[in-house]
């Protein structure tokens, strides 16, 4: 900071001002004190600060409350701090009214009509930097302490008020004989219009320097907090919607997680999540009736020495702990099949889950889903004894049964067509079957081939050629095949052997 406006050397003007004002020399404010003629001339200087308790003792010594050495005015106030305009341009009624000025100091001047110099109260002298009736008291005087640009003002608002009466005033800058700036507040009060005593004008000169420097600080302060209040408002209103926010989320993922507990207690999977530790965190109903045990006696319990006491320490150990670690402490998923016995529900078919519950790669526990797969295995049962009965029927049939399909290419051949043709299953299957048909027959054959693509069963003779040339004589039976879309997918055809017929009727013959 410029060494003009550091707070020590305001300060020290400040002193100066209030010793001058109390008519003391550095040397007798100093002896009140207890200091060297020095020591006060540095601290008026703004090259020494003086401690709290010196403090006191100069407050005294001047009869002045200690916060007024440092209500300064500064001549160069900030810059969102608009300057007073000068007084010959200024309006009448200033920044601070008349109602928010307690003046530190009043001087009295007294004009009377007939004269141009009136007279001066001690306290006005004091306040211009004069000993009382020291000086002449003139106009001309008093303007010498007003700024060069607002003494045609002052001028003009004296000589107006003695006419037009303005219980306003005028405010402007006045410098005394120190080096200090002060403000004042000039008022004019005519006297005598109505009574027998010599007309004049009544001047009030208040000094309002300290309330002016008050008023700068308040505002100043004002400022301040209102910049402090806007932020902490916009704070606030981001905390607000930053917590709102939190709150959705929060709504939302509590509304997720009634939506999981209610899909896994509906859910006919078994489930239950067992935490790194190994204890049981949460079931559902489901692997509650598997288990045959109730929830709140399954929860909290250690699921290892659970399956310990279901499946017995061998079993456990060789079937069920390998994958188990590998999903607690290493984080992969397993899965496993087979036969399983629970009790009353009898031997049961199960596919077990297991899968580790990660956050932040952080592994919380396992999730174990049962996945009772008992109706399909009987199914798939089921299915595989009807196919392995319709295998043997077909296998075991006199006919020979061929599974074409819609380009007449050989699909399946039971062993009776083998036989009958002389060709084995490598050798028919893949191949067309007019390759096995005598020439002549061709055109016959694939008549009824569009007959049955047609959708229609055919049924008429023909003869085959054997493997060894021999012509063998058979009565053919289609049957059209369709895919789920309706489209032709081929024909399921039987072969009888009627070759000894025809051999019969042609004797008969």
């Amino acid at each position: 900071m410029n060494e003009d406006l550091s707070v020590a050397r305001r300060f020290g003007e400040r002193l100066r001002y209030y010793r001058s004002l109390q008519r003391l020399t550095q040397s007798g404010l100093a002896e009140k004190v207890g200091l060297s003629l020095k020591q006060i001339s540095r601290i008026e200087r703004g090259l020494s600060t003086p401690s709290f308790a010196l403090l006191e003792k100069l407050c005294r010594a001047l009869d002045i409350a200690p916060v007024t050495l440092f209500l300064f005015h500064d001549p160069s106030p900030p810059q969102n701090c608009s300057e007073l305009p000068p007084a010959s341009i200024q309006e009448p009624t200033a920044a601070i009214s008349n109602n928010e000025i307690i003046s530190t100091r009043i001087g009295a001047w007294f004009l009377p009509s007939s004269s141009r110099h009136g007279t001066w109260s001690a306290s006005l002298y004091t306040l211009l930097g004069y000993r009382p009736f020291s000086v002449k008291p003139t106009l001309k005087r008093f303007l010498k302490h007003v700024r060069s640009m607002d003494r045609a003002a002052v001028e003009s608002f004296i000589h107006s008020s003695a006419q037009d009466p303005n219980e306003r005033g005028i405010l402007v800058p006045l410098t005394g004989k120190g080096p200090v700036q002060r403000m004042i507040m000039v008022q004019a009060e005519p006297l005598g219009f109505e009574t027998d005593n010599e007309n004049g004008l009544l001047v009030t000169v208040r000094e309002v320097t300290d309330c002016i420097s008050l008023h700068r600080s308040f505002v100043h302060n004002q400022r301040q907090q209102e910049t402090y209040m806007l932020e902490r408002n916009k704070e606030l209103a981001l905390t607000v919607e930053r917590l709102q926010q939190e709150i959705l989320e929060r709504n939302k993922a509590e509304q997720g997680l009634r939506i999981s507990d209610l899909m896994i207690a509906g859910s006919l999977d078994a489930q239950i999540f067992v935490d790194r530790s190994g204890l049981v965190k949460k079931v559902n109903p489901a692997y509650a009736r598997l288990a045959g045990i109730s929830l709140r006696k399954l929860e909290g319990r250690l699921y290892n020495d659970m399956l310990i006491e279901r499946w017995g320490r061998d079993f456990f150990d060789r079937a069920i702990l390998p994958d188990m670690e590998k999903a607690q402490t290493h984080g992969q998923a397993k899965i496993k099949e087979g036969w399983f016995s629970y009790g009353r529900l009898g031997r049961r078919y199960m596919r077990v889950f297991l899968t580790p519950c990660l956050k932040n790669k952080e592994i919380l526990g396992v999730i174990v889903t049962l996945h009772d797969l008992t109706a399909v295995m009987a199914a798939q049962e089921r299915l595989r004894q009807s196919e392995e009965q319709h295998r043997l029927i077909l296998e075991t049939a006199n006919e020979g049964v061929l599974r074409l399909d819609r380009h007449l290419r050989i699909m399946f051949a039971n062993a009776r067509i083998q036989k009958l043709g002389g060709r084995s299953a490598a050798e028919l299957l893949g191949g067309s079957a007019l390759d096995f048909i005598a020439p002549e027959e061709t055109g016959r054959i694939q008549f009824f081939a569009e007959q049955n693509r047609a959708g229609h069963s055919v049924r008429f003779p023909a003869s085959i050629i054997h493997k060894n040339g021999q012509i063998i004589w058979v009565m053919i039976s289609a049957a059209p095949l369709f895919t789920d879309a309706g489209e032709y997918d081929g024909a399921l055809v039987m072969l009888m052997n009627v070759t000894e017929l025809k051999q019969t009727a042609a004797k008969l013959e």
